[in-house]
């Protein structure tokens, strides 16, 4: 099994040449717009996006700024847009390289597998799907979806909500929730857990009463959890 990329680039030409490179290591999928590329995304897991700045309707880094509402997906700009505001405003809305056209295929690939080792330390083989019903939580690419539509999440919460699910059944305690989402070193208000409880029940809808309140304790996701491959 290898990473699957999505090159996303309304130069057809442009596509094909990286695709073609690229696919003797990875499989790649292509698109010339932003809206085929969320289309391909809630169709199928997406590693990583290999994204033009030009783009139509839909301009990279808008696309750039819906995807980071849900996801960390690991995201390199490939473009000819060279001034300074532009990358700026790439890397402010969360992008993971910024590399201009024209640009040696070889040194793509290269920076490309380096992003991807620091994403995924433990390759794609240890991608895991945790699986509820209808409810999907993809741990490598970040994205949470509910009967097959992508809910966002900020970070703590999906953190938050991944450590419950992968405990699934046992009671944690605030101190220990603290510990593994916030680190040791937090010194804040332990309510931070609650509140963050509260934002998840909202947003997974039916699966809300799964997550239960123990109390004097913390909280347990109280339902056995499907990990897929």
């Amino acid at each position: 099994m290898s990473f699957t990329l999505l090159v996303v680039d309304h130069d057809s030409i442009i596509r094909e040449q990286v695709a073609t490179y690229l696919n003797h290591k990875y499989q790649v999928l292509e698109a010339d717009s932003g809206e085929k590329a969320l289309s391909l995304m809630q169709s199928q897991p997406v590693d990583m996006i290999v994204l033009d700045l030009v783009l139509p309707l839909k301009s990279g880094l808008d696309l750039l700024k819906e995807v980071r509402g849900y996801s960390d997906l690991p995201i390199i700009f490939l473009t000819t847009r060279n001034g300074m505001e532009d990358q700026i405003s790439a890397y402010e809305a969360g992008a993971d390289g910024y590399i201009l056209k024209p640009c040696d295929l070889k040194l793509l690939s290269l920076k490309i597998g380096n992003v991807l080792k620091r994403t995924y330390p433990g390759g794609v083989e240890n991608r895991q799907v945790l699986v509820h019903g209808e409810l999907e939580v993809n741990k490598q690419s970040r994205i949470v979806k509910l009967s097959q539509e992508a809910v966002p999440f900020r970070p703590k919460e999906f953190d938050l909500l991944v450590f419950l699910m992968d405990h699934a059944g046992s009671a944690l305690d605030r101190d220990k929730i603290l510990d593994a989402i916030w680190g040791v070193d937090y010194f804040g208000d332990s309510r931070v857990v609650d509140t963050h409880v509260k934002k998840i029940r909202k947003k997974i809808g039916p699966y809300a009463t799964d997550i239960q309140t123990v109390f004097g304790v913390g909280y347990k996701f109280n339902s056995k959890i499907k990990g897929t491959a």
